[in-house]
């Protein structure tokens, strides 16, 4: 069963992770990253179409490509 919160939290968290990289505050973009990936697995593990789940699946693997470009940013 399915349910939206999951998502609409990781889409929401996701959208702030990308202005505050785009901002330059790195530290908190990382930060911000890490909750929505974490967002983004909880909706994969309710979402009962494996074609969204293969769609999260993606968004997490460019959101975790991300975080560790920004781990690797000097401070």
């Amino acid at each position: 069963m399915r349910n939206e919160f999951p998502l609409a939290s990781a889409k929401r968290v996701a959208h702030i992770a990308v202005q505050a990289d785009e901002a330059g505050q790195h530290d908190d973009a990382l930060r911000i990253y890490t909750s929505a990936i974490e967002l983004y697995m909880k909706a994969m593990r309710t979402e009962p179409d494996p074609v969204e789940a293969a769609s999260h699946r993606s968004i997490v693997g460019n959101l975790l490509a991300r975080a560790e470009q920004l781990k690797r940013i000097p401070q």
